[in-house]
């Protein structure tokens, strides 16, 4: 298995890049054409969508950094930070509702993406790891950015449980928490244990593709939830109506039926490129060397 994977390592972080891309595509058609009527009323709601779809997007440009711009971690370590911010901006506007001031959000978050970038720029180790002391030395520049990762993409998870209190948000939460442990290795292997990022990541080709389809799980359900025709858009505490919890459950079970049609589609592309590679059919057909 390892093996495969190894054989299939230079497409996973453009297979990320591309699920990435594609979701941030996915919520744009979606507030531009399928957004309920109610959202409009809820100014919250279009805040919160923004720092979703700033996510996805941020996320993209991670891969784009690591496949186009390997040799420069501290980059990465900025887009990685003012993605975690995002989703605690998302979040934050979640739950706060119509009590949302969009002023005291922002200012806060610009603030801590200042602390997290001067603490990268501090601590940045640049150079290849030579010893166990400059081991622990990258471990400390990464660690407030791997603790925000580890906090904040729960959390978008955690604020649809605290919202809406039903078993599928609880599942959606689970598998955030199982998304954010996809990642851990991915960030040692790229910003501690290896010399360039265009290194680390062929270290870990296993972690790469199970979060090609993470991302598809975690995006397919959340855009589910945030999309989903409500008959309104209550306080956290409050009950849910009857009506809520079935366009929820209808919403999650359209989304289900999307992620597994495209996962499908992309493990087929995936299994496509690794036969061609394997027996070098383009060599074949086109004579190369």
């Amino acid at each position: 298995m390892n093996t495969l994977f190894d054989s299939g390592a230079p497409l996973l972080p453009w297979a990320n890049l591309v699920v990435s891309v594609g979701m941030a595509l996915l919520g744009l058609f979606l507030y531009t054409k399928r957004r309920p009527p109610l959202f409009d009323s809820h100014r919250f709601m279009t805040w919160a969508f923004w720092f979703l779809f700033s996510r996805w997007i941020l996320l993209a440009a991670v891969y784009v950094v690591v496949i186009f711009f390997g040799e420069h971690p501290a980059v990465l370590m900025a887009v990685l930070d003012l993605q975690s911010v995002c989703d605690l901006g998302f979040a934050w506007s979640f739950i706060q509702g119509d009590e949302l001031n969009p002023r005291r959000t922002w200012k806060p978050l610009a603030i801590l993406w200042g602390v997290l970038l001067l603490w990268n720029l501090v601590f940045r180790v640049p150079g290849h790891v030579a010893d166990a002391s400059t081991f622990v030395a990258r471990a400390k520049w990464t660690s407030a950015s791997e603790a925000l990762s580890v906090f904040c993409v729960p959390l978008l998870g955690f604020s649809f449980l605290l919202r809406y209190r039903i078993v599928e948000a609880l599942v959606l939460f689970i598998l955030s928490l199982v998304y954010t442990v996809l990642q851990q290795p991915i960030y040692i292997s790229t910003l501690i244990h290896s010399g360039t990022m265009t290194q680390g990541v062929t270290e870990v080709p296993a972690y790469l593709f199970a979060l090609v389809f993470g991302k598809l799980v975690l995006g397919g359900m959340t855009y589910g939830f945030f999309f989903a025709r409500v008959d309104k858009y209550s306080v956290v505490t409050s009950d849910l109506s009857p009506q809520t919890i079935a366009a929820i459950r209808k919403a999650t079970r359209n989304s289900a039926k999307w992620i597994i049609n495209t996962a499908i589609v992309l493990l087929a592309a995936i299994a496509a490129d690794l036969f061609v590679r394997k027996y070098h059919l383009f060599e074949r057909v086109f004579g190369g060397h």
